[in-house]
């Protein structure tokens, strides 16, 4: 498995790069035309931000692979591995309604074009099973904090980084999400309600996939931080409310008084990652023993 692993971790710049050769002129032409309409529509200057955004992405996708194949320092290449692996995994599921769209919409006679985006589809498809399959060693696992006696809690200056990096990540990769909304526009539906509506089931799903897969987000991961149980079990019901609860209104600002509403109401918590350990004094070893 380590070795197939290998392979579709080369395939991510691979195809990134073979993709950018064929189609980046398609790119350009678009970040002239957001330039040269900036002015007459402010809104495109959102889209400009956007675009930046997924160029960071693409540039991970092409580096980190880079620095888990040269890296000598075995720490240095499970976390290179563990950021690819999330960030290919939950980037995928969000280019989901992109990849059913290019499969529904294909013509009987495809041009070349078309074939070479399937295939590069197909080649996601199969690089995100393999990932999602092939586990850390060090991944961490669903932990109530009841049955330990001390641990980490992760700092209000690391909260604001997750909330700040994870919003960052949400708004690159959920572009595809909005693209199907814009059909209901001219039926005399408000533009607005549906793209907070969109925006709310984006950060919905995204909470909700990265805790109960990764116990996990992206901000999480820079700072070695993950989410646990403070009491009961860590289950998917747990992580359904947490996400849920993120719907309370300022829940997002909740840290910077110690509220953490969306912890107390899922009967959750944010930790620093294996800091959680028991309490064994001097008397109950000799005791053991």
């Amino acid at each position: 498995m380590k070795s197939l692993r290998d392979i579709v971790i080369a395939l991510i710049p691979i195809t990134l790069i073979t993709y950018m050769i064929i189609w980046d002129f398609g790119n350009i032409k678009y970040l002239q035309y957001l330039f040269q309409e900036a002015i007459s529509n402010p809104s495109n200057w959102i889209d400009i931000w956007k675009f930046v955004l997924l160029q960071l992405l693409t540039l991970f996708n092409i580096v980190a692979p880079v620095v888990y194949f040269s890296s000598q320092n075995p720490a240095i290449k499970r976390k290179a591995y563990s950021l690819i692996r999330f960030v290919f995994v939950i980037s995928f599921v969000f280019t989901l309604p992109a990849i059913y769209a290019q499969f529904r919409y294909l013509d009987n006679s495809p041009d070349g074009n078309s074939l070479l985006l399937v295939l590069r589809y197909l080649i996601m498809i199969f690089t995100a099973v393999v990932l999602w399959i092939s586990k850390p060693a060090d991944q961490v696992p669903f932990i109530s904090l009841e049955n330990y006696e001390m641990v980490s809690y992760t700092t209000r200056g690391h909260r604001f980084l997750h909330y700040f990096v994870d919003l960052l990540f949400i708004t690159t990769i959920s572009y595809n999400w909005y693209q199907y909304p814009r059909r209901y526009y001219s039926a005399g539906y408000d533009a607005v309600i549906i793209n907070s509506l969109v925006s709310w089931a984006n950060i919905l799903v995204y909470y909700f996939l990265s805790e109960i897969m990764f116990r996990q987000t992206l901000g999480k991961m820079l700072t070695n931080s993950c989410v646990v149980a403070s009491h009961g079990n860590m289950g998917g019901l747990r992580v359904v409310g947490r996400a849920f609860a993120r719907l309370i209104p300022f829940d997002a600002l909740s840290f910077l008084w110690n509220g953490d509403w969306h912890d107390k109401a899922s009967g959750t918590a944010v930790v620093y990652t294996y800091s959680w350990e028991d309490i064994v004094f001097e008397g109950e070893e000799i005791d053991q023993a």
